[in-house]
């Protein structure tokens, strides 16, 4: 255990200077593109060569959807991927002003303005990363924020937010240790928040418990359950629910926001896996449940 938690900490020690260190690079290069990409060729060989036992599953994916890159190349372009998207928040956190573009800014500037007043906003996305993105960027204004989170990611964070010493996480990692979360099953405090004029983030590709399930959907070429749960609560409260991605460039984050337009719960699930399907298939490489959509496809079950 001992053992564990010291790796731990080494692994913050040197995470947090690699990012300082490429902050203070990006602020005198004058190609932040070139740099990053640089970066990214470099730095993702560690996490490619510690996801061996993935591989075969990334290969898989990249003929499932009838990619041109072979296997070897898309899983390379996956772990640049993934390195890119542990690093790209960070570099936000401690620096906004270099890693947020005005364009994502203008965007939610934008959304927020246009639905102004006493009702709350739900703000949908596919993955559990998008979700914590946008959330920093929310709470980080001072608004009224509520991520809605499985169990396993509530416990992650808390995790994060006791590892070490603060000056080894970065501003990341304590301020998502601090935000105030809402784990599944806390459905009438996400109620009660929303009926409070609050805003609440969900990804919706976490499970939910019988009766908020939506029945098999077509998606990327197989049968995937999806929860109709915040479409029901978005019909039932008369609030707006917004599907965004958030997006990596070479100049830093955009964001892509699109107001879901639904009379029923079942209309607003079928218009939310549209732009998620093509959200992922815009940019497959970037997305980190890609090893483990092969054993994804689930089938209904008696009772929900």
């Amino acid at each position: 255990m001992r053992f564990s938690r010291m790796l731990e900490n080494i692994y913050w020690i040197a995470f947090t200077l690699h990012q300082k260190v490429l902050l203070l690079l990006l602020r005198i290069c004058p190609v932040k593109g070139l740099l990053m990409r640089m970066t990214a060729a470099v730095f993702s060989l560690p996490f490619m060569f510690i996801g061996q036992r993935d591989w075969a599953s990334i290969r898989w994916f990249a003929g499932h959807l009838g990619l041109p890159e072979k296997g070897g190349r898309f899983v390379r372009r996956y772990y640049r991927e993934i390195y890119r998207n542990a690093l790209f928040p960070h570099l936000m956190a401690e620096s906004p002003g270099q890693m947020i573009t005005p364009d994502l800014t203008r965007q939610l500037d934008k959304v927020l303005s246009s639905e102004g007043g006493e009702k709350g906003i739900l703000f949908l996305c596919a993955h559990i990363g998008p979700q914590y993105v946008m959330s920093y960027l929310l709470a980080s204004r001072g608004l009224p924020i509520r991520p809605y989170i499985a169990p396993t990611h509530l416990e992650a964070v808390r995790k994060w937010n006791t590892i070490g010493s603060p000056g080894c996480r970065g501003k990341l990692i304590r301020f998502l240790g601090k935000l105030d979360y809402l784990p599944v099953g806390s459905e009438l405090a996400l109620v009660r928040h929303l009926k409070q004029g609050g805003i609440v983030t969900f990804a919706n590709d976490i499970p939910l418990g019988p009766g908020n399930m939506g029945g098999t959907h077509s998606f990327l070429g197989r049968q995937v359950r999806f929860s109709l749960f915040p479409f029901r609560i978005a019909c039932d409260l008369g609030i707006p629910a917004w599907y965004f991605t958030v997006k990596k460039k070479p100049a830093g984050f955009c964001m892509e926001i699109n107001k879901l337009q639904f009379e029923t719960p079942a209309e607003g699930l079928s218009g939310y896996i549209k732009l998620a399907e093509a959200d992922i298939l815009a940019a497959p490489a970037a997305w980190h449940f890609v090893p483990g959509f092969k054993n994804w496809p689930y089938e209904p079950t008696p009772g929900t």
